[in-house]
């Protein structure tokens, strides 16, 4: 259990993200001014870090108030400006991440009639859809069934080839394996987007 530095709460640490701090772009080896996230639960070589939940609302807690940050890493002060952006850009590479791993792993059904099968056998645990898809295509492929529906940032042709196939409009997610985890970081782009 980790105690969250924005809403002061404790929760299961892989349920939190990592704040450290690190030097500015301009002066890489220069003193700890920025706030920075990091998917991992692993001790960073860079320092102190702190515990957050990765929502929107929490972290703009930490943007508002940056000498909750400071006073957590044991610095005179921070940077917490980007922070907000910085989660967000980590999440969407993690999400990446593990969109290639569910492919490789044959956790994702693409193509129409793949998707619409996964769909109908009860197997498919998200439909992942490309920026620029249709609704109908979205519509056709769910049905009346409830099934979670979250628009990637890559467009059809993008998302084939973040798949290694040709262009893809609509995605099922099979469950198991690294699908657990891309459904995770899913879920926490969308709760650090509101």
């Amino acid at each position: 259990m980790r105690t969250c530095i924005a809403t002061r709460e404790d929760y299961p640490q892989a349920d939190l993200v990592r704040i450290f701090a690190g030097p500015t772009l301009d002066d890489p080896s220069g003193p700890l001014e920025s706030a920075y996230v990091e998917a991992s639960n692993k001790h960073r070589d860079t320092g102190r870090g702190a515990w957050v939940l990765p929502t929107a609302d929490a972290i703009r807690v930490l943007v508002q108030e940056p000498k909750r940050v400071a006073r957590a890493l044991k610095l005179p002060s921070i940077d917490t400006s980007a922070l907000l952006e910085r989660a967000q850009a980590m999440a969407d590479a993690r999400m990446l991440d593990f969109l290639s791993l569910s492919s490789r792993s044959g956790r994702l059904a693409s193509g129409a009639d793949a998707a619409t099968m996964a769909v109908r056998a009860g197997d498919a645990a998200a439909l992942l859809v490309a920026s620029d898809a249709s609704a109908g295509s979205v519509a056709d492929i769910k049905g009346a069934r409830d099934i979670p529906v979250y628009i990637l940032p890559l467009d059809r042709e993008a998302l084939g080839r973040r798949i290694g196939k040709g262009d893809r409009a609509v995605i099922a997610l099979r469950r198991g394996g690294p699908a657990t985890d891309l459904l995770k970081w899913l879920q926490r782009r969308v709760a650090l987007s509101a």
